[in-house]
Parts: C-alpha cells; structure tokens; sequence
C-alpha cells in the first residue's frame, strides 16, 4: 500500500455513512415514486376527481367504475413503488474501483500507471458496502467524483490531487500528525533533493515518501505497533527515531586524514591528475615505521612533508618534498616514497655522483653487508641510517649536500661528523 491508501481508507469508510443515507433515500424513493405513479394512474389519467368527477360522473363512474382510488391508485402505486425502487441498480465495489484507481492516476498529479493496482486494491480493501460504490458511481465525471470525494473529507482529497510535494505534506499531518520542524512541510520537502525511486537512505524525497510509506501501512493495520509507527514518521522527516537510527539523513563526510589536511595549507592543492584523492590514497598506503624516509608508506610520506613544512614557501627544497609526501619524483627524477625507487647505489649516484674510487667495497657489496637497522635512524653503520643522510643529501645543495652524502657512505665530513660509523 502507498501513502495515500491510509487516506483511502478513511476517505472510502467515511464514505459509509453517506452512502447508507443515500440507500436509505433510494428506497424511499422507490416509495415515493409509488405513490406518484398511483396519483396519475388512478386520479388524474384513469377517473379520478378531473375525469370522473367532472366528464364520467365522478367518484361512483370515475372513481370505482374507471380505475380511481380502488384500481388505478392501489394498483399503480405498487407498481410505481417496485418500479421506481429498482430504479437505483446495487453498486459493484469491484468495478467503481477500478474507476476510482483511473481517476486518480489521470486528473491527480504525482500519481501514475504504476500506481493504478494499489489504488484499486486499497480502494476494495475499504468498500465494505455496495452503497459505497452507489453513492460514488452517481457521479458522472472524474471531477465530479474527486470532488464527491474531497466534499466527504473536508478538503483533504483535492490538495493530494494538485502536487507531489502537498500529498506528502497531507498524508504526513494525517498518518503523523503535526509538522514538528519551524521550517514549514512544504518548503522543506520542496527543498530536498529528489533522491533515487524507493530509496530507503539518504536525505531526499524518496526515502521521506517510503518511511510515509512504511508507517502508512503500519497505522492502518488492525493492530498497530505505534512504536514503528512514530519510528518511521521520524524517518519520513529526517528525524531520528527513539534508538537514534536516521536513515533519511546524509551519512557525515568520512573525516579528512589530518595529513590531507595539512599538504593542502603547506604544498597546496592534490594533484588534479592523480588516481586517487588524498583521503583514499592515504587509507590504502601502508603504515610503515615512523620516520622512515623510503618506502611507499604514510611514515615517509609524513616524514618529507614534516621536511617540506620546515622549507620556505617557493623554494625548490619545499616543492621537492612535498613532491616525496605524495609519492613524486622532485625535479631532479628523485622518489624516495615509492614502491619501485631506485635502490640505494643507483640514487648515490644521481645524488650525489660517483662511488668512491678508493672505497674497499663496491656500494652493491657494501650495502649488502651493512645491518638494516632502524628505519630513519640518524646514527650507527646501518642501511637505516645510511638511506635517512642519502635522503636529506637530496634535498640540500653545496656544502650541506656534501656532508650528508658523507654521511651516507658511513663516512666524515669535512667537520669530522661521521654519525653513520660505529661508534668505539
């Protein structure tokens, strides 16, 4: 059953008391138009006082000889009386129905094909008389019969008929009673989105029209849960019901990553041509170990925008480490933040030139020696803290750059700093 049924319902019951009335008067019609026909038949036409008292010698010729009062009034009144009773057919609550359904769908706005059956099977639900069907059948024209109908209910038909937006705000006040909001019904709904057909989520007219729907159905039947009923009232305005569900409200924007939140003040906007937005690359990438300066993982990514934050604004060690917060090559082809970065040796190389021509290792054979320590260490002969100075080397020029690709090799500085060596 839609919205509208419940509306029905009391529409067609109220409808009752009407059409008994009308019964009523049909069968004292009947009586009535008995006793008419008896006037003619034994009075004026056959000899009563015109004829036979004036023209065939009154009431003894006209009267009892010609068909007066005994013949003519007794017996065209029981005929007038049967015939005018039958006048007025037995209304067939199957057929009116299905006029009353076609009705709606074709002069009320809002309602369509689809809903001719419900209409109709809600309409039958309700003809619980054939007088029912009588009083509505004598209405000749749809309008005539949607007026019937709105005159019965007090107005209440007619505004379903005239939009979308008042049969919802009219079956609302009659299923939910008062409108609770300080924003009126009509602008309210007139202002939500349209929504998808049968929604049952989601802020618009939809899921406000289904929830109708559901406590519709809910308060018309013989025993009715007033709990699921205001429950999903609640739902059909947006509310929450008792237990806090509001399935007609728009879920809350997932919570922006607060590393979103801070590229976007210190690096600027998310690539327009990246794959993702922010938010989903940030949940997909791994969480990696705090400070790690390598690696496709929210640690690096966070450890070269804490980098790039310490930059000034417009410099190119800024741009490049923004570019390393989001996975990006800088200028110089550099991607510390990725998943297929170069291996150790290879960046040396571009970073910061040649392998040393007196170093007893290769770097391939020397990296493979190394212990892997702590990722971002800053200390100790390990690959940790070998891959942090390469990583800060990229991001410096001249002498700084120098003393971190030093570092990186586990050896001094021109200051003597050697923090990649074992200390003795």
């Amino acid at each position: 059953m839609k919205i509208y049924n419940l509306l029905i319902l009391a529409l067609v019951s109220s409808l009752i008391i009407a059409c008994d009335d009308d019964e009523k008067t049909t069968t004292t019609g009947g009586d009535t138009a008995g006793a008419t026909a008896g006037t003619p038949a034994g009075g004026a036409d056959d000899g009563g006082a015109d004829d036979g008292g004036a023209d065939d010698g009154g009431a003894d010729d006209g009267g009892a000889d010609d068909g007066g009062a005994d013949d003519g009034g007794a017996e065209g009144g029981a005929e007038g009386g049967a015939e005018g009773g039958m006048s007025m057919p037995e209304g067939d609550c199957e057929a009116s129905c299905v006029v009353f359904a076609d009705c709606v769908v074709s002069d009320c706005s809002g309602f369509g094909e689809s809903d001719a059956e419900d209409l109709r099977l809600a309409c039958l639900d309700a003809c619980v008389s054939p007088a029912i069907a009588t009083a509505f059948d004598m209405q000749e024209t749809c309008e005539d019969k949607i007026n019937f109908a709105d005159g019965v209910q007090m107005g209440a038909l007619r505004p379903l008929c005239d939009s979308t937006t008042n049969r919802y705000c009219e079956v609302s006040a009659l299923v939910c009673g008062e409108w609770p909001a300080e924003t009126g019904c009509v602008d309210w709904y007139t202002a939500a989105a349209p929504g998808e057909a049968d929604a049952t989520e989601g802020a618009s007219q939809e899921c406000y029209k289904y929830h109708l729907n559901v406590a519709a159905d809910m308060a018309s039947a013989d025993e009715p849960d007033a709990a699921m009923v205001a429950a999903h009232c609640a739902h059909s305005m947006g509310m929450a019901d008792a237990d806090g569900n509001a399935p007609c409200t728009d879920a809350a924007p997932p919570e922006v990553p607060e590393f979103c939140v801070n590229y976007a003040a210190t690096c600027g906007e998310w690539p327009a041509d990246a794959e993702m937005g922010c938010a989903d690359w940030w949940a997909a990438a791994a969480p990696g170990v705090e400070g790690d300066p390598s690696g496709a993982s929210q640690a690096c990514y966070s450890y070269h925008f804490g980098v790039a934050a310490g930059m000034d604004d417009g410099s190119a060690e800024r741009a490049a480490h923004c570019a390393h917060s989001i996975g990006g090559a800088d200028a110089d082809g550099n991607s510390p933040c990725t998943g297929d970065e170069p291996n150790f040796c290879d960046r040396s190389t571009r970073i910061c030139g040649d392998w040393p021509a007196d170093a007893e290792m290769s770097c391939a054979d020397w990296w493979t020696a190394a212990a892997p320590g702590e990722a971002g260490a800053t200390e100790g002969a390990t690959q940790g803290c070998y891959s942090y100075h390469q990583s800060v080397a990229a991001t410096m020029e001249g002498d700084m750059q120098a003393a971190h690709c030093a570092h990186s090799m586990g050896m001094a500085d021109v200051d003597g700093n050697a923090p990649c060596t074992d200390m003795e």
